[in-house]
């Protein structure tokens, strides 16, 4: 287990599965980086991770999960496309 992880899962108890998909992403990398590609701030993931985020979490947890966890949705128009580009 590394550092972000263990943080989220110590920070959340039963850590739902995007903030453990966000963690992973910035183990695997750095929180710069994951921040950059959802669309939010280094801060804010760092407090999702450690559970004391108080902003809008269904927003972010579509952002993370459209892009860490390849969530979908069926556009009527287009097809089924990834959650963050609809």
């Amino acid at each position: 287990m590394t550092d972000n992880v263990a943080k989220a899962r110590a920070a959340w108890g039963e850590t739902p599965a995007w903030v453990l998909a966000l963690a992973q992403a910035c183990d695997a990398s750095n929180q710069v980086t994951v921040a950059r590609r959802i669309a939010y701030s280094p801060p804010t993931v760092s407090q999702v991770i450690s559970n004391t985020y108080r902003g809008d979490l269904v927003r972010l947890e579509a952002a993370v999960s459209s892009i860490y966890l390849a969530a979908t949705v069926d556009c009527p128009v287009l097809g089924e496309m990834a959650r963050n580009v609809c």
